[in-house]
Order: structure tokens, then C-alpha cells, then sequence
């Protein structure tokens, strides 16, 4: 709680330097699916890693952040035997990473505040509600300071798609 309070003012205040370096998103993503593993195996949840090889430029250490937060909460939301799956694309100009669960999915109220401090949806059934909303509120504040967008595209009943975009030069 203290470590996401004092990130949050950080990032309001602009005090968060970004560490910029070109990743590969594959192998960024593999990297999250493995620190994950334990957590999905214990929730009966199958983690599938569909990225597309790209490169971007960004701070590796606070995608991973963003990336890692995603795959947790889809984890924590998705039924034994569900499936939470990670692809990017390449798009115009950035790179979209999605995170999708087969899990109960959010109201259309609940989607339009998720990203909001302190904010926490209504808990589905068996899901986890421990924590504090402020981890999607950190995610979305590090993806806006890399210059992207973050969103949720959801219906009750039908999970949940996290995504968000990291800018990218016409030549990369």
C-alpha cells in the first residue's frame, strides 16, 4: 500500500524518470507468464503467451509492472480450468498489449472506474477482493507517463480484455 501511495505522488508530481530501452514484447511477456506460473497453477488458471515478436521502446521494469498487475488480476478474476492469454499487435503507430481472461467479466459502471484510485469492482464470486485499488491506478498513470493509452473492453458474463498501448516511430 505504502509502495503504491508514494508511487502514485511520484508519478503525479512527474518524479518517475523513465529508463528507456528497446524490449522485445514476446520474450517481456514470457518473462511475466513465468513469474506468474505459481499463482495460476494454484488457481487452476492456464497461461498462454500469443505475443508477437515487436520491439518498442520503453522502461522494461515498469511494462513489466503494468503487464504483471494485468495478468494477476485476470488470474485472480478467471474460473479453474480458464484461460488468461497475452497478445500484442501492431497497430498505426504503437503497440497494443491485451491481457484477456474468461472470467465474469465487469459492469459497465465498474469498467468505467477500474483505472480510478481506491476503486475495487464489485467482487465476483470466489474471487480474491484482497488489496486496496490502486495497482490499476499505478498501471494506467505509468502507461500514460510512456506516452500510451490503457482500457478495458468487458461485458458481464464474458471476462475481461486489459489492454494498453505503448507508442511507436513510423520507422520501428
Amino acid at each position: 500500500l505504502v509502495e503504491d501511495l508514494l508511487s502514485i505522488e511520484k508519478l503525479e508530481s512527474g518524479r518517475i524518470a523513465l529508463d528507456l530501452d528497446m524490449i522485445e514484447t514476446d520474450k517481456l511477456a514470457q518473462s511475466v507468464l513465468e513469474s506468474l506460473a505459481i499463482q495460476a497453477s494454484n488457481a487452476g488458471v492456464i497461461l498462454s503467451n500469443e505475443t508477437t515478436p515487436l520491439q518498442v521502446v520503453c522502461d522494461s521494469s515498469r511494462i513489466m509492472q503494468v503487464l504483471t498487475n494485468f495478468v494477476s488480476n485476470a488470474i485472480k478474476h478467471s474460473p479453474p480450468g480458464g484461460t488468461v492469454t497475452v497478445f500484442c499487435s501492431r497497430l498505426p503507430q504503437a503497440i497494443s498489449f491485451n491481457v484477456v481472461d474468461q472470467g465474469k467479466g465487469l459492469s459497465t459502471k465498474d469498467a468505467s472506474r477500474v483505472f480510478d484510485k481506491f476503486f475495487q469492482a464489485e467482487a465476483a464470486s470466489g474471487a480474491n477482493k484482497a488489496g486496496c485499488g490502486l495497482e490499476l491506478a499505478v498501471a494506467a498513470m505509468l502507461i500514460k507517463q510512456h506516452g500510451g493509452e490503457v482500457g478495458v473492453r468487458t461485458a458481464l458474463g464474458e471476462g475481461c480484455d486489459f489492454w494498453f498501448t505503448l507508442p511507436v516511430e513510423e520507422n520501428e
